[in-house]
């Protein structure tokens, strides 16, 4: 596996999570550090990994070494590393969001 697309991997993983910490949500509201800190590793990790996902097949074109990357980390996680494959389709969030 090439470390660029483990680098991708990660970095793209912990900037959901900075993203969705400190980024401003539709009605400009921020997620409170120590809420953050409290929340359900479910849900935390449940939106790093949903958009890493995301990320990682929108990349797909340009570098797939990191969707591959991506899905081959996958195999060995579990809990709420895996909880966003109950959510809906990534792709299909991403469409939903252009209109």
């Amino acid at each position: 596996m090439p470390v660029e697309a483990l680098t991708i991997v990660a970095a793209t993983h912990e900037l959901a999570h900075a993203y969705s910490h400190l980024g401003r949500d539709i009605h400009g509201g921020r997620w409170d550090t120590e809420a953050f800190a409290k929340a359900k590793l479910n849900i935390a990790e449940g939106i790093a990994q949903f958009y890493t996902e995301t990320i990682c097949r929108k990349f797909h074109n340009r570098f797939p070494a990191a969707e591959n990357a991506y899905r081959a980390l996958l195999q060995y996680q579990s809990g709420p590393y895996r909880i966003h494959e109950s959510w809906a389709d990534p792709e299909l969030k991403v469409e939903e969001r252009k209109r």
